[in-house]
């Protein structure tokens, strides 16, 4: 009891000392005593102990929020610079790409100039191959011509040829008459001589016939002389005939070698009309084209003009953002300036109450249990999001993962969450068969399941949030298809192969790259865990054996991050694309090294889960499912992730 056996003024004197030094715990006390002056004084603080311990424990929560607020505001003011950033990144590349539209169309101009200058030599050409092609066909006929005419000229020369063969045998049949003729003359002059030895032989008596001999023998000689004469002349006439034969027969030789070419280039003559036949034909086609052409040069011309319009307008649209942006950071530091006044309001009167002692009632927070796959800097960000939304939301997060993935040790973190009663766990399921049964038996016992990343389908599990793995594979083979200018022989390598998640990334990548016939996957490797001593032995096997390949897909950081090092050290000059947020493989593109990084929005897993889970055990309905999407990062995109971490 407060008082014993005194009288009730010094008790209600002894009372109000308390009370005046903030001692409010009495008013319990109060409550078990009998005396009427008491009872009232007591009915009549109890009002206010009430109302004070309702002001402290607002005072209490209201500095509680107005930290968080405090957090949250800071939070966003640094994301706000981030957004003025790209903002005026975007306004600058925006006025540039205006600047860009306005030069294109300028080149527009002038392609139309040239446009219709080529249309116009076109057309000239279209008429001078027309004209051409008359010349070739003039020029056709013309060797056909000759060629019929030397066979005219072949057949005449064939025919001289033929009477000179025979004159030839007539000379030489005039040359058989004077053989006989000097046969004859031969006889006749030996008969002569025998006629004159008989003449003298007969004295007086012969002289007479000796005369005769003597008439004979001048005959036989005369007879021999000009058979002699006749046969000289015919051995030269032969002998011309001959020469002549020898001339015909080069000269046909010759004809027949000219006829084959004349044939010859009535062929070329014949090809070179078809080709220009061909030639002309297409030419007409062009032309016919280039006319087509010409009812969309406007439209193009328009379109482009059009754009820089559009582009005109966006920068300018751009620059207010940015301008906005600016006015809402300045906006955000007045609130910041309350807040912070707010805070320092609310901590004096927390000094102010801190000598009144009243009952503090105990509220125990909510727990949230957080495992993910393993303990790297990709999940850790995870973990850290998750927490710095449960310190928002008054929610004590606890984050346990394995040190390397083991689907055992995160069953087994799992279930210890389970026994320490937690409100709500966030999973990100390594296995989605084994952790069926588990997620079941936690929900059944009312613990709110949340996966991240990874999911179990056919579970219970109240909501799942996720970067879609497929789609982000997809995107890997945009990028490498884009790097490889669509030929190229490509490598892949799958840690923690057997994570549905981890196959998803192969399934997207590999539908967009085999869709090109010159892109080949020459090698595919499966790892079933994370080890970095095998990765690296893997990659740099893979490498010795496949020295033709052109890029490397790895789908985790810690693979990234060991194949970047690999590059350094072997001084590749080779694509390297990476599924996964890693500062390092981040900075790898800065370097070079690294093509292109295909991202995860992670942060956004473990800040959403947090929300969603609070949601639910206040007894609000939430999404099941959520995809935050991934994004690409490249050296043409770097600058505007560069400039603030928390960008990406």
């Amino acid at each position: 009891m407060i008082f014993k056996n005194s009288a009730p003024q010094k008790d209600i004197i002894k009372l109000l000392s308390r009370i005046r030094e903030g001692d409010l715990k009495c008013f319990a006390e109060l409550k078990k005593e009998e005396r009427e002056e008491i009872k009232e004084l007591y009915n009549l603080a109890k009002e206010y102990h009430s109302l004070f311990s309702y002001i402290k424990e607002g005072i209490d929560e209201f500095e509680r929020q107005s930290e968080v607020v405090s957090i949250t505001y800071s939070e966003r003011a640094e994301s706000n610079k981030s957004i003025i950033y790209a903002n005026n990144s975007i306004a600058e590349g925006t006025a540039e790409q205006a600047q860009a539209a306005e030069e294109c169309s300028k080149l527009a101009v002038d392609f139309q100039t040239k446009f219709e200058s080529l249309s116009e030599s076109s057309k000239v050409l279209s008429e001078k191959a027309n004209i051409t092609k008359g010349i070739c066909e003039a020029g056709e006929k013309s060797i056909n011509d000759l060629v019929e005419n030397s066979k005219e000229t072949q057949k005449l020369l064939l025919n001289i040829m033929d009477k000179v063969s025979k004159l030839e045998q007539a000379a030489k049949n005039i040359n058989d008459i004077v053989a006989i003729i000097t046969e004859i003359s031969n006889k006749t002059n030996l008969l002569a001589l025998n006629a004159s030895i008989e003449a003298a032989r007969a004295g007086e008596a012969g002289k007479g016939f000796a005369v005769v001999a003597n008439e004979v023998k001048k005959l036989a000689e005369g007879s021999k002389s000009a058979s002699k004469n006749i046969s000289g002349l015919i051995l030269n006439i032969i002998k011309e005939i001959n020469s002549i034969l020898d001339l015909s027969e080069t000269a046909k030789a010759e004809y027949s070698t000219q006829t084959i070419f004349i044939e010859k280039a009535g062929s070329a003559i014949h090809e070179i009309n078809s080709a220009m036949n061909s030639f002309v034909n297409q030419q007409q086609q062009v032309y016919r084209e280039i006319d087509n052409l010409f009812t969309y040069k406007n439209k193009l011309v328009d379109s482009i003009s059009d754009i820089a319009a559009v582009a005109e307008e966006a920068a300018a649209t751009s620059q207010m953002v940015a301008s906005l942006s600016m006015e809402q950071n300045s906006q955000d530091e007045i609130i910041m300036g309350m807040i912070k006044r707010l805070n320092k309001f609310a901590a004096d009167m927390n000094s102010r109450l801190s000598s009144i002692q009243v009952e503090n009632k105990t509220n125990e927070r909510k727990k949230i249990g957080v495992v993910c796959l393993e303990q790297q800097e990709f999940y850790k960000e995870v973990e850290e999001a998750a927490v710095s939304a449960g310190i928002k939301l008054n929610l004590e997060v606890v984050c346990k993962s394995p040190k390397k993935f083991s689907v055992e040790e995160q069953i087994k973190i799992f279930k210890e969450f389970v026994d320490d009663k937690m409100d709500g766990i966030i999973i990100t399921p390594s296995d989605a068969s084994k952790f069926k049964d588990l997620i079941d038996d936690a929900v059944s016992r009312g613990i709110k399941v949340a996966c991240v990343d990874m999911d179990v389908p056919e579970s219970k599990r109240n909501c799942f949030i996720t970067s879609d793995s497929y789609e982000g594979g997809k995107r890997a083979g945009e990028a490498a298809v884009r790097h490889l200018k669509g030929k190229g022989n490509i490598m892949v390598l799958l840690c923690a192969s057997e994570v549905e998640t981890v196959q998803n990334r192969y399934k997207g990548f590999a539908e967009v790259v085999l869709k090109n016939p010159s892109i080949k996957i020459i090698k595919k490797e499966e790892q079933k865990d994370t080890d970095p001593v095998k990765t690296k032995n893997i990659i740099e096997r893979m490498i010795k054996e496949n020295s033709d390949f052109d890029l490397l897909y790895l789908v985790n950081s810690d693979a990234g991050e060991i194949a970047m090092d690999i590059w350094n050290q072997k001084g590749l000059n080779k694509k390297l694309i990476v599924l996964s947020k890693s500062s390092k493989v981040t900075q790898g593109v800065k370097k070079g090294i690294v093509s292109s990084q295909i991202v995860q929005r992670n942060k956004l897993w473990g800040e959403m889960a947090v929300k969603k889970l609070h949601d639910l055990m206040e007894g609000r309905k939430v999404s099941s499912f959520e995809d935050t999407g991934m994004y690409e990062i490249n050296k043409a995109n770097l600058v505007v992730f560069e400039k603030d971490s928390k960008a990406i």
